[in-house]
Order: structure tokens, then C-alpha cells, then sequence
């Protein structure tokens, strides 16, 4: 156990919760393998993971979270080489799992039995450079980029890179580790006149690190644009929209016509809500489940959409999902006072204007 996580061999019993993790495509976006399409796999992974700790290959364990006992993913280290004492650590958790510090208090606990324990001198890790959260989480462990593995990973055609970190055990300083006897604090001991606050460094701190997580969304953002839709491109869907797209764009967006030739896409528009988060029917609790990445691609849809059509209108678009979704009103007036601020609806008549 540590803080809030156990971290625990794997059991039969976690089969159904690994292909879960596994066959979600959102989760596995930045992954090296497609997504798992069968419950086998899961007990395959679970076999291998026996032989790995049998072998002295390396060690791979379920975490779970210890207030319920939720199981929210794993973490590893593996590859062990014994001769250059190395290793390579991994983690894959569940959406649930995500924006807590899961993955780097689990990763923590994996780095002070590696270094401590093991005795290994360097831990390495690689991640696709898309994925920012992931690097984030290696850098807050203290591990260090040392260069790019240019299209290393070919997963359903789409082409991407990775970046590789490292961590040496004399670099190595774990969160409880204390302060080293050799660092002088007396410039701040005993007695001193205290200098005035200036705000300045902390706010341009703030700022950077706002900038950075804003980053992070932005670079979320661009993956989903050129991302989007792409499902529509393959079968099950492309045969449907082929025969479908025409007679929509012949209808009127939410009128009876419409709703009875989107009833009649069957499988093939299952399949894309089930593959594409930007939809609400993605989710099981519908718009309450998404993010606001979510909505921005959600909106973004809506309004290039309408410019497909010459009687395409996003103001009725807006007015036609707010009631098919149950969207509150307060969101409602966001999406709209963002398709203003862009041009995409005329501005609402300021009442206050003289006449």
C-alpha cells in the first residue's frame, strides 16, 4: 500500500476490468497497439504477467484505489536488464483515474523499489509525444527527455513519434527523501530583516504554468482536429454514410424526414457515436459525460455541419439539440456566446442602445 493506491499482482478476477481499459479506444488514443477487440486478450496479458515475475524479467501490478477498491489500471517496470541494471517503466489507467497524481504516486512507489531495492541505475520510459499528460507525469517524477524516436509507431495506419525519457539513480530524489547534509540553509536562519513581498515572480510563475496547462488543451484539441470523423473513412460506417449523406442534405436538420433516415443507419451510426466523444450519445449519461473538449468539438460539429447545406442554420441547430439533449440552459447560453464570439451566430440586439 501507499497513500491512496494498493498496487497488487494480477488475479483472474481482474480480467473483465483489464479488457474494460483495454478495448477503449479514447484511453488507448496515444497507444503503440490497437485496442483490444476480444476478452482474450485480457487473459493472455494476465498469463504473461505471471511468467514475467516468474522469469525475473520484471514486474507488472494492478492498482487499485484504496478508499473503494477500484481497480483504475496498472504500471510496470520491465525489460530488466541485469548486466547494465536498467529497466523501462509503463502505465496505461481509466479516464476516472485521470487528473488525480494516480499514475505519478504509483510510478513513485515503482522508482524507490527500483532504485532502492533493485538496485538499478538508470529507468527508462517512452510516450507519444501527443501525449502531454504523460510526459507531464514523467517529468514531475524527475525523468529527463533525451530524444525523439521519429515514427517509431504505426497504429491503423496513422504514423506518430515518441518521445524517450530517462532517470538515473543519482538523480533520483524521491518525495519523502530528506534534505542532503550538504545544503546551507543559514542565509535563511536565525535572524534577518524581512525584505518587502513582490508579487511579480510569483504571478509570472502562474502565468507560465497557466500557459502550460492551456497547452496541454490546445494540443488535445488539435489532435481532435485532425482526428475528427476519420471513423466515417472505414467500414462499418463509410457504406452508410455513402448512401445516407445525400438524402440528409435534401432534409430539414431535426425534421421528420431526418430523424427517420438517421433511424434507418443502423449499426453504422452506432458505430461512429460509440467511436467519437464528441457526440453525446458517446456517453451513457449523455452531454453530462462529456468534457469541455468534448463540447468545443461538439459545437465546432455543429456549426460545419450547417455549412454544408445551403439551409444549414446554427441557430435552429442549437435550439433543435438543446431539447434532443436536455442541455441546461446555462450551457446552452455558453455554446451560443461562443459561436458569437466567432462570428458563427449574429450578435444578440443590445437592448440597452438608444434609439
Amino acid at each position: 500500500h501507499i497513500a491512496r493506491l494498493r498496487l497488487r499482482p494480477f488475479d483472474d478476477a481482474d480480467a473483465n476490468d483489464l479488457f474494460a481499459l483495454h478495448s477503449n479506444a479514447y484511453v488507448l488514443r496515444y497507444w503503440d497497439a490497437p485496442p483490444w477487440s476480444e476478452r482474450v486478450r485480457a487473459e493472455r496479458f494476465i498469463a504473461a504477467c505471471r511468467q514475467m515475475a516468474e522469469e525475473g524479467t520484471g514486474a507488472r501490478l494492478a492498482v487499485d484505489r484504496v478508499c473503494d477498491g477500484a481497480f483504475i489500471g496498472w504500471c510496470s517496470l520491465n525489460r530488466w536488464n541485469p548486466d547494465y541494471r536498467s529497466a523501462s517503466l509503463g502505465y496505461c489507467y481509466n479516464e476516472a483515474a485521470w487528473g488525480h497524481g494516480y499514475a505519478t504516486e504509483a510510478a513513485r512507489a515503482l522508482l524507490r523499489w527500483a532504485f532502492d531495492t533493485l538496485d538499478l541505475n538508470r529507468v527508462q520510459a517512452e510516450t507519444d509525444t501527443r501525449n502531454v499528460a504523460s510526459a507531464r507525469v514523467l517529468e514531475k517524477l524527475g525523468f529527463v527527455r533525451e530524444g525523439t524516436l521519429r515514427e517509431d509507431c504505426v497504429v491503423n495506419g496513422d504514423v506518430s513519434d515518441s518521445w524517450v525519457y530517462g532517470l538515473i539513480r543519482r538523480e533520483w530524489r524521491p518525495s519523502s527523501e530528506p534534505v542532503p547534509d550538504d545544503l546551507d540553509l543559514r542565509p535563511y536562519q536565525g535572524e534577518h530583516k524581512a525584505m518587502p513581498y513582490d508579487s511579480t515572480p510569483d504571478t509570472l510563475r502562474h502565468s507560465l504554468r497557466v500557459a502550460e496547462l492551456m497547452g496541454e488543451l490546445i494540443k488535445e484539441l488539435l489532435d481532435r482536429s485532425v482526428r475528427h470523423d476519420l471513423s466515417k473513412t472505414r467500414e462499418p460506417e463509410q457504406a452508410v454514410y455513402d448512401k445516407f449523406v445525400p438524402q440528409l442534405r435534401a432534409t430539414t436538420y431535426g425534421g421528420a424526414e431526418y430523424l427517420t433516415l438517421v433511424a434507418a443507419m443502423g449499426e453504422g451510426l452506432r458505430h461512429h457515436y460509440a467511436h467519437n466523444r464528441h457526440h453525446p450519445e458517446h456517453f451513457a449519461d449523455g452531454i453530462n459525460g462529456m468534457t469541455l473538449v468534448d463540447l468545443v468539438e461538439m459545437l465546432v460539429d455543429w456549426q460545419a455541419s450547417t455549412e454544408r447545406t445551403s439551409h444549414g442554420d446554427l441557430a435552429a441547430s442549437l435550439t433543435i439539440n438543446g431539447e434532443r439533449f436536455n442541455i441546461a440552459p446555462q450551457l446552452m447560453d455558453i455554446l451560443a456566446n461562443t459561436a458569437r464570439h466567432f462570428g458563427w451566430l449574429a450578435a444578440e440586439p443590445d437592448h440597452n442602445a438608444a434609439p
